[in-house]
């Protein structure tokens, strides 16, 4: 349309018509909000399940922290300091600096029976899968224990308690 009417003395204005979307590509803002909200939570979910089928490797982190992660799996004691550990969907593997008494006191509390290691055994350990050193560790001095979905150790002279853990 012109702006030009066909009187002299009068002018039309024209009216756009807005520019038309197709109809089957309209959302309201409701469903995008939705859309977005649920696109997060599957971001969220996929990313923890990723972490969790294929393992995640910690190091340095409290008991607080541990047991938060393990859940019901494995109770680390709160009296543990320098907790590494690696878990996934099945396992986990910790291992952490406790006093000798605190350790014992650990194993009863679990219904664990520590067998002593004295210096003419050796117990070979490895402990958790982190980015700190994962070579096997000898015990010459120290405990072993067997858990029913596992096995652990202590090591008197370095005072650092190891664990595997296998829940499936």
């Amino acid at each position: 349309m012109d702006n030009h009417s066909s009187r002299p003395g009068e002018c039309r204005r024209s009216v756009a018509e807005p520019h038309r979307i197709n109809d089957r590509m309209r959302f309201s803002l409701k469903t995008l909000a939705s859309v977005v909200a649920v696109s997060a939570v599957l971001t969220v979910a996929g990313i923890w399940g990723y972490r969790l089928i294929n393992g995640q490797s910690v190091a340095g982190h409290t008991a607080v922290t541990a047991n938060r992660v393990f859940g019901s799996r494995l109770t680390i004691p709160d009296s543990a300091t320098d907790i590494n550990f690696y878990y996934d969907l099945c396992w986990i593997e910790a291992d952490f600096a406790i006093s000798e008494q605190a350790f014992l006191t650990w194993c009863k509390e679990q219904g664990w029976s520590p067998i002593t290691v004295d210096e003419n055994a050796e117990i070979v350990f490895k402990p958790a899968r982190t980015a700190l050193d994962t070579n096997s560790v000898s015990i010459h001095s120290g405990y072993t224990f067997q858990t029913p979905n596992g096995a652990g150790a202590y090591d008197r002279n370095t005072g650092r308690a190891f664990i595997h853990h296998y829940d499936c």
